[in-house]
C-alpha cells in the first residue's frame, strides 16, 4: 500500500538497527531509503534548497549512526548527503573523558568503556550530542556490548526523526 511505504522507508534505519533487514538486502534497501529520505524529485527553488539541505543534514546523521552501529555505508551514501552546514554552538562533555573512553574500549576494559559512556551521554541520550552518541556507540560496539550499541544507536535514530 502506498500508505505504509513512506513510514516503512522513514523507519527503514531503525529496522536494520533491529536486525530485522538481511544482510544480502542491507545495500539496496539503503539505497532506497537514502533516495526516499532526500526525496530525489525536489524542485531546484530556494525553498526547495533549504528543504533538502534539512534532508541531507538527517540522513547524514542517520548514516552517521549506522556507520558507528557497525553496518557498511558506501562512499557513494556520503557523498549524497554532504552539504555545508553552518557551523552550531553546542555545549560538549569533556574531550578528556571521551579520550579515556576511546582508549578503554581499545584496550577492551569493558566496564570502563561502559561507565565512561554513561557519563558522556548523562543517563540521557537524547540530550547527548551526536559526535558524543556516536563515539560512544563505537566504543560499546569495540568491547564487545554490541545489544547495547545497537539499542543507543536505535533510541538515537528514533530522536533524528
Amino acid at each position: 500500500s502506498p500508505d505504509l511505504a513512506v513510514p516503512l522507508h522513514k523507519n527503514w534505519p531503525l529496522f536494520v538497527l533491529a536486525g530485522l533487514v538481511p544482510d544480502g538486502e542491507y545495500a539496496t534497501g539503503l539505497s532506497e531509503w537514502l533516495k526516499a529520505s532526500l526525496n530525489d524529485n525536489a524542485a531546484a527553488n530556494k525553498e526547495e534548497g533549504n528543504r533538502l539541505q534539512v534532508l541531507r543534514e538527517k540522513a547524514g546523521q542517520t548514516l552517521l549512526v549506522l556507520s558507528a552501529a557497525g553496518y557498511a555505508v558506501p562512499e557513494e551514501a556520503w557523498h549524497r548527503v554532504m552539504e555545508t552546514v553552518p557551523p552550531t554552538k553546542q555545549l560538549t562533555p569533556s574531550p578528556v573523558l571521551l579520550d579515556i573512553m576511546k582508549q578503554a574500549a581499545a584496550a577492551g576494559r569493558t566496564g570502563e568503556t561502559a561507565l565512561l559512556s554513561l557519563l558522556l551521554v548523562d543517563g540521557s541520550a537524547s540530550e547527548a550530542i551526536l559526535g558524543v552518541k556516536v563515539e560512544v556507540i563505537r566504543a560499546l560496539r569495540l568491547v564487545g556490548l554490541t545489544a547495547e550499541a545497537q539499542g543507543l544507536a536505535r533510541e538515537v535514530v528514533v530522536g533524528l526523526n
